[in-house]
């Protein structure tokens, strides 16, 4: 996947502001990525004891770091729905595609199965 060149050498106070704000606002409500009000990201600034004068900062070219902040939630949704969550199964339908293909093509290799199941956790080993 090629990147949006509208996100491409933005700071690094904006890229953890988009962190922080999935983290303290949340990435999503009933399985639909979300993008918060200006007051709600304010307000966590605030619960942080961080300047939310920052979101005005300007980043060059008109932008300000709250457009940039829009503009990338925005997209980032619109591919994650778009373009991503059309691709993907969940665990019926991958058995569901999974069984179909074995059926037609009939593999005489042994097949990789799942065993997260039950799996116990391997220590690490002291080589000292």
């Amino acid at each position: 996947m090629k990147p949006d060149m509208r996100f491409v050498g933005l700071p690094k106070c904006f890229w953890a502001s988009v962190r922080l704000i999935g983290q303290e606002c949340g990435y999503a409500k009933a399985k639909i990525l979300t993008i918060p009000t200006r007051e709600k990201v304010e307000a966590v600034f605030s619960r942080l004891n961080l300047d939310a004068a920052t979101l005005d900062k300007s980043l060059g070219n008109g932008r300000t770091m709250w457009k940039m902040l829009v503009a990338y939630l925005t997209y980032r949704a619109a591919v994650l729905h778009n373009h991503f969550d059309p691709n993907l199964m969940d665990a019926a339908a991958a058995k569901r595609a999974f069984d179909k293909l074995k059926k037609e093509f009939h593999p005489k290799c042994p097949l990789p199965m799942n065993k997260q199941k039950g799996v116990k956790k391997l220590l690490p080993i002291s080589l000292a």
